[in-house]
């Protein structure tokens, strides 16, 4: 099957143009697709080369539309059902890095996430990195009430200290940017610590002098696991108290380390996060459809997939602008 696509025929070139797909087979459904969202973390290290090497690609995992056609028995999904698609089953001559960025998508029924009307699909483009948010709060094992402190409000920082907040956590969170941390504070957390005007050490000393019982990495930067660390509160001796929590929420492309000293005196526990369950993109799906997940204020750019070159540039001329991006193909 033909169908449009967002490309990157080469790094940092993006072109739009036609890609094939494998043809339906029963359990398939055809999607029409009316948005597709990017993430400024892996979508850009894709441009960039930093993913795969095998280009020409199609990239991101972001997707929502229209059920358009139902190839044998596929359980409840019918025509017209607005769902989260997310990627082809495969694309034809060109590699799928995802793949997401379709006009049409052929993929199995399983696993599609249906949509209500509560929100836009604007709105409900964020299911999946909400659903890789609360992936990584449900390997935290936080608790209604616990302090949480989030380095780094990226795309995915952002979406996991709200998350929290949702969740009754006390969140308090860390970045460079002042209109990202201005967002923080309208998502629901506590405190917001500008690293370039505030000590963040000392601020969340004074807030929490004990220390968070969770800090989670977000800024993908080996300095920011060295802090996080550093105010973990510790874990008290001879009572049974529950472990600290580390969660990295970043992607690291390099080796780790923790103060072995550290690690064994605070007996924390430092926890990965990778990708989602199917569980978290129903429950994020139902969280920024009940409006517990606010994320109309996180749309930084919209465009026509027509356009992407023209948006990937400004993307990459201003990231200090954006958040992420948004294309709207019908």
């Amino acid at each position: 099957m033909k169908t449009d696509a967002i490309i990157f025929p080469a790094p940092n070139k993006v072109t739009f143009g036609p890609v094939e797909m494998p043809e339906p087979v029963a359990g398939d459904v055809v999607v029409r697709t009316l948005v597709t969202a990017l993430s400024t973390g892996s979508d850009m290290r894709t441009l960039r080369g930093g993913q795969v090497p095998d280009f020409p690609l199609v990239p991101s995992y972001s997707a929502l539309g229209i059920v358009e056609e139902v190839h044998g028995d596929c359980g409840r999904v019918r025509e017209g059902d607005l769902v989260f698609s997310g990627s082809p089953k495969g694309l034809i001559g060109i590699t799928r890095c995802w793949g997401a960025q379709v006009a049409r998508c052929v993929r199995p029924a399983a696993g599609l996430v249906p949509l209500d009307g509560r929100r836009s699909p604007e709105e409900y483009a964020f299911t999946k990195v909400a659903a890789i948010a609360l992936h990584g709060v449900r390997r935290t094992l936080s608790e209604p009430g616990d302090t949480v402190l989030v380095l780094g409000q990226g795309l995915i920082g952002q979406l996991h200290a709200r998350v929290q907040a949702a969740f009754g956590r006390q969140v308090a969170v860390a970045d460079l940017v002042p209109w990202r941390l201005e967002r923080s504070l309208a998502g629901g957390v506590a405190r917001a610590i500008n690293a370039k005007e505030e000590d963040v050490a000392a601020a969340v000393r004074a807030l929490w002098p004990e220390g968070p019982q969770v800090a989670v990495e977000a800024s993908a930067r080996q300095e920011g696991i060295d802090l996080c660390v550093e105010l973990l509160r510790g874990r008290a001796w001879g009572r049974e108290d529950r472990m600290p929590m580390l969660l990295l929420q970043a992607s690291y492309f390099t080796r780790l380390q923790f103060d072995a000293n550290t690690f064994f005196l605070k007996e924390f526990i430092a926890i990965s996060t990778r990708d989602t369950d199917p569980r978290d993109l129903v429950g994020a799906a139902g969280m920024i459809g009940a409006g517990s997940l606010r994320v109309d204020d996180l749309i930084t750019l919209k465009a026509p997939p027509q356009k992407a070159a023209a948006a990937f540039d400004e993307l990459l001329s201003h990231p200090e602008r954006h958040m992420t991006a948004l294309f709207l193909w019908d």
